[in-house]
C-alpha cells in the first residue's frame, strides 16, 4: 500500500515539474519499469557569458561556445529526490526537496570527454550537484532533472515527447589570472615608455568559492631584468553582486615578499583577507616597476604572474599563469637613435663635443612643443647625448609607437633633435632637426648623419684676438698723438 501511494505521489509530482500532459498526447504511458540515465557534460570556458542558451535535455553542441574544452576531474553527485520539508537539501525555484529514503544517490567524476553518465533510474525527480574541481572557479548551482523529460514545443502522440535519457550541459568559468599594463586609464598588452619611467602593471585573478579556510591564495608577479618594483601595490577584491569593492590592507590581509635577485613579487593572503575575499570573485592588484638605465632596447619586456590556490575539495594547490590557454603575457618595450657627426667639406673627419638635447614632438611648431614639453629628462636633468672620438652619440630609451594589444614594429615616433653646442671651430646647425625613433633606429647601420659648417667665428672676449687688436689700437692712437704734437710744435704764432 505505501509503495502504491510513493508511486501516485510521484506521478503527481512528475506531472507538475514535466508540465500537464496535452490532451493529444493524454493516450501515451510511461512503460512499466522504464529507466533512464542523467548525462552531465563539462566545458571548460574563459568566460560563461559567451554559453548559448540551454539546452532541451537532448545531446546537442549547440550549446558549446566556440573555444570550450571538456573538462575532466569534476565530481557530481545526483540524488533522487522528491518535494517537501522537513531534513530539506536544495531550495530550487523556491522549492525545497528532500532526499528519497534508500533512493538513487551516487557521485561521479568527469572523464577526459567531459562527460558523466549516471545510468539505470528509475523514472523519477534527480537534484544534480557539481562537488568542485581545482580549475572551477564557481561550481555550477544544482538543479533538478526529471527523468523523463519533455521536449519543449514536441507535437508528436508517441513516446518521443518523452526524454529518458537526458543530457546536461552546466557551465563554469577557469580558474584563470591575467595582466596588463595600465597607462593613462586604459588597459593595454603592450605599450612603449622611457627609461626612468613608472610602469603600472594589473592583474585580475579569479577567487574560487572552494577556496580553503586558512589555506593558499597567492599570487606571484614576475617582471624582467632591466625593471625594478617600486615597492607601490595595492589590491582590490572587485564588486560582484550586492558586494560592493573591498580595498585589502598591506600586513593585516596580505604580505608582500619581494625579491630584486629573482625579479619577483609574492602576494600572500592571510585568514583576514581570505574572510574579506569571500563572496567576491575577482581580485585586482596594480603594481609599480621603473623602467632602469640597463632595459633592453627594442626588445619586448614581458611581465609574468601566476595563481595558487589550495582548493577545498581536495586540498589540491593549483597554479594558473597569465599566459595561459590563449592569454599572452603583457610587454612594455623602448628605443633609441644613434648620431654621426662629421665635417660637411670632409666626411671622414669626425667631429668631438658636439652636444644634443631632445624635445617631444607634438606639433609642427619646436617653440610651442619645447615651451609646453620641455627638454627630455634623465636622472632628474636634461637628456645630453654628446658625441666622441669617432663622432657617435646616442639615445635610448625612448618610446615609439603606440600602446595596443600587440606590438606594432612597423610604428614610430618624431622628436625635435636640437644641438646646443657646437664641435670648435664648427657652425651650430641652423634649426632643429625633425628625428624618427622606430624599431631598428638604434642599430648602428641606421645612425643618422650630421653635417657641420666650418665658417668665420668673432674671437671670445679676453682671447690674445681681442689683445692684440686692443694693444694695436693704443700703438695707432700713440701715434696719431705724436704727430699732432710735432706739428702743433712747428705752428709759428702771428704776432
Amino acid at each position: 500500500m505505501k509503495t502504491m501511494i510513493r508511486k501516485i505521489a510521484l506521478l503527481l509530482t512528475l506531472a507538475l515539474v514535466l508540465g500537464m500532459v496535452p490532451f493529444a498526447q493524454a493516450d501515451v504511458i510511461i512503460p512499466q519499469g522504464a529507466k533512464g540515465s542523467i548525462t552531465v557534460h563539462k566545458y571548460l570556458m574563459d568566460d560563461v557569458s559567451e554559453a548559448n542558451d540551454a539546452n532541451d535535455g537532448r545531446r546537442s553542441t549547440a550549446t558549446i561556445p566556440s573555444g570550450a574544452i571538456p573538462l575532466p576531474g569534476v565530481e557530481f553527485r545526483v540524488r533522487e529526490v522528491v518535494p517537501g520539508t522537513g531534513d530539506v537539501i536544495a531550495t530550487i525555484g523556491g522549492v525545497t526537496y528532500v532526499a528519497v529514503t534508500s533512493g538513487y544517490d551516487q557521485m561521479k567524476t568527469t572523464t577526459s570527454s567531459g562527460r558523466a553518465r549516471f545510468g539505470n533510474l528509475d523514472v523519477a525527480l534527480y537534484l544534480v550537484e557539481e562537488l568542485g574541481s581545482d580549475l572551477v572557479t564557481v561550481p555550477a548551482e544544482p538543479f533538478i532533472v526529471s527523468v523523463p523529460t519533455t521536449i519543449e514545443g514536441s507535437t508528436s502522440t508517441a513516446n518521443d515527447w518523452l526524454l529518458f535519457n537526458v543530457h546536461c550541459y552546466p557551465k563554469n568559468e577557469d580558474a584563470a589570472i591575467e595582466k596588463f599594463i595600465l597607462k593613462d586609464g586604459d588597459l593595454y598588452k603592450s605599450a612603449p615608455y622611457f627609461i626612468d619611467e613608472t610602469v603600472t602593471w594589473f592583474i585580475t585573478a579569479s577567487i574560487p568559492s572552494t577556496l580553503t579556510p586558512g589555506g593558499a591564495y597567492k599570487i606571484t608577479d614576475t617582471y624582467s631584468e632591466g625593471l625594478s618594483f617600486t615597492g607601490s601595490l595595492a589590491a582590490t577584491a572587485a564588486a560582484h553582486g550586492s558586494l560592493p569593492d573591498v580595498g585589502l590592507v598591506l600586513t593585516t590581509d596580505y604580505t608582500v615578499n619581494a625579491n630584486a635577485t629573482n625579479r619577483t613579487v609574492e602576494i600572500n593572503f592571510t585568514a583576514a583577507g581570505l574572510a574579506k575575499l569571500d563572496g567576491h570573485r575577482i581580485l585586482e592588484i596594480t603594481l609599480d616597476t621603473l623602467v632602469l638605465d640597463t632595459c633592453p632596447i627594442e626588445e619586448a619586456v614581458p611581465n609574468h604572474a601566476e595563481l595558487s590556490f589550495t582548493n577545498s575539495i581536495n586540498s589540491h594547490e593549483t597554479t594558473r599563469g597569465s599566459d595561459d590557454d590563449d592569454k599572452i603575457d603583457p610587454e612594455m618595450y623602448t628605443g633609441g637613435l644613434r648620431l654621426l657627426k662629421v665635417d660637411a667639406a670632409n666626411v671622414n673627419t669626425k667631429l668631438a663635443g658636439a652636444r644634443f638635447k631632445l624635445v617631444e614632438k607634438t606639433s609642427s611648431d619646436f617653440a610651442a612643443d619645447r615651451a609646453a614639453n620641455g627638454y627630455i629628462q634623465r636622472d632628474g636633468s636634461d637628456y645630453v647625448a654628446v658625441t666622441d672620438a669617432n663622432g657617435q652619440a646616442s639615445f635610448k630609451g625612448l618610446p615609439y609607437g603606440d600602446s595596443g594589444d600587440v606590438f606594432n614594429g612597423s610604428a614610430s615616433t618624431e622628436y625635435w633633435l636640437v644641438e646646443v653646442k657646437a664641435p670648435t671651430g664648427y657652425r651650430l646647425l641652423g634649426s632643429p632637426e625633425i628625428v624618427p625613433v622606430y624599431f631598428g633606429s638604434y642599430d648602428v647601420a641606421n645612425e643618422i648623419t650630421l653635417y657641420n659648417q666650418k665658417g668665420f667665428q668673432f674671437p671670445l672676449t679676453g682671447g690674445t684676438g681681442a689683445l692684440l687688436f686692443v694693444v694695436g689700437g693704443v700703438i695707432l692712437l700713440g701715434l696719431a698723438g705724436i704727430v699732432a704734437v710735432s706739428k702743433k710744435k712747428d705752428v709759428v704764432p702771428t704776432l
